[in-house]
């Protein structure tokens, strides 16, 4: 008999298991639970789920997400970040009226769609950066003998890292170091206190994340 799984398609994943499977998730007191806590109201926490599973039911690989409970809550709190950051933004239908329009749409609507939340959560945190920036820049300490030059420096990196165009690390190490030399590698700084500087460093590029966005939106 023929292989009638298209290639790299686990062979034991059923649509329908999954279609079963996320509804349960949308309706899980604990989902909704997590988005209430993001976004502080309980109709917004319904739209936000509600939302969420219009978006992974519609995914073009669902056969490829290897814990849908993770993958779904990663959803709604980004779905959570976003509606915060751009209210009125139009929502979908409840679960099951959406599960069964997005049956019959085709993938290129659905690739448009995960393209499109996309592109507006990274513009919903440029505009929220940017509101806040000089905010942000006040709240870095003195770390330096140069203190402007730091401050801009962190803010710098952790624009960065929201925009996404570094990673974590690269924006706490390597370009500390190469962007402010005389601090991070100071001539007969002792290792130990270089390296004191980088932590701090890094804990104040954490610090100025964590009033954009929480850990969990960071993570890949």
């Amino acid at each position: 008999m023929p292989n009638l799984n298209p290639p790299d398609r686990p062979a034991d994943f059923c649509r329908e298991d999954f279609d079963r499977e996320l509804l349960a998730l949308a309706t899980d007191p604990r989902v909704r639970s997590l988005a209430g806590q993001r976004v502080g109201d309980r109709d917004l926490a319904e739209d936000v789920v509600n939302e969420a599973f219009y978006i992974v039911s519609r995914k073009l690989d669902p056969e490829h997400i290897t814990d849908l409970r993770a993958y779904f809550c990663t959803v709604v709190i980004h779905e959570a970040f976003r509606m915060r950051s751009m209210p009125g933004t139009s929502l979908s239908e409840d679960p099951e009226a959406t599960l069964s329009a997005c049956r019959r749409m085709g993938p290129a609507t659905a690739n448009l769609e995960e393209q499109a939340v996309t592109h507006l959560m990274a513009q919903a945190r440029l505009a929220r950066f940017a509101a806040l920036k000089n905010e942000l820049r006040s709240s870095v300490p003195r770390r330096s003998a140069d203190p402007d030059r730091y401050r801009d420096l962190i803010v710098a990196r952790a624009e960065a890292v929201l925009l996404g165009t570094v990673a974590l690390e690269e924006a706490s190490v390597k370009a500390l170091e190469s962007a402010y030399p005389e601090w991070f590698n100071e001539p007969g700084c002792a290792s130990n206190s270089r390296d004191q500087r980088l932590s701090r460093a890094r804990a104040d590029i954490w610090a100025l994340l964590r009033k954009m966005v929480t850990r969990e939106e960071l993570m890949p």
